[in-house]
């Protein structure tokens, strides 16, 4: 049984590694996981999960009546520029004028849309579609890392009863070749006998 466990928390390790990315745990000794642990492990931890929730924020964020246009925007804005200029004095030729030149431009505008064809109606439907998109797709995220992580967890278990059969399969040749041995021993098998089951 420990045997089983222990190869049942190496396989879940690796599959964490695999879903999850690398982490850095400090932590040293393994531990037994149960699949409902090891599925909310793996949800909490998953980068694509992750990305599809920041992506339905995002939508989120864009599903309102200012992005569509409804409002007016305002800009702001700042030009400075600066400016270097080496000419022929106007007085006298044989001396030339240097001096910088600094110029500060500020700039606000003002825009909104009165009306557009109902385009503000239509762009605000496709924002909403957007997010409802998002927000399937980040379902169908979570549903496969989670039938990924169930899938991993399940051949785990399988393979741990299969080490389990080997391990029975190995005792069990390693017994029925002691008694070819013995049969030989006391004359009751030959030679090619006890080659032949080992």
């Amino acid at each position: 049984m420990k045997a089983k466990h222990i190869h049942a928390i190496i396989w879940i390790s690796v599959i964490f590694v695999f879903c999850s990315g690398f982490s850095h745990s400090t932590a040293a000794a393994p531990e037994k996981i149960s699949l409902a642990d090891a599925i909310q492990k793996g949800l909490k931890n998953n980068f694509d999960i992750r990305i599809a929730r920041q992506n339905v924020e995002i939508s989120k964020n864009n599903n309102t009546w200012g992005m569509a246009g409804r409002y007016p925007s305002l800009n702001l804005g700042l030009n400075f520029n600066n400016s270097y200029k080496d000419q022929p004095s106007q007085s006298n030729p044989d001396l030339r004028d240097k001096f910088w030149q600094h110029t500060l431009t500020p700039s606000i505008s003002l825009r909104w849309t009165l009306f557009n064809g109902f385009a503000i109606n239509i762009t605000k439907s496709k924002l909403a579609y957007l997010n409802k998109l998002s927000e399937g797709n980040a379902a169908v995220v979570v549903e496969n890392t989670a039938q990924a992580i169930i899938l991993a967890y399940y051949k785990v278990l399988l393979e741990q009863e299969k080490l389990g059969v080997v391990n029975e399969v190995k005792k069990l040749s390693r017994d029925r070749y002691d008694y070819v041995l013995a049969r030989k021993d006391v004359g009751a098998a030959t030679t090619y006998d006890a080659l032949q089951t080992k």
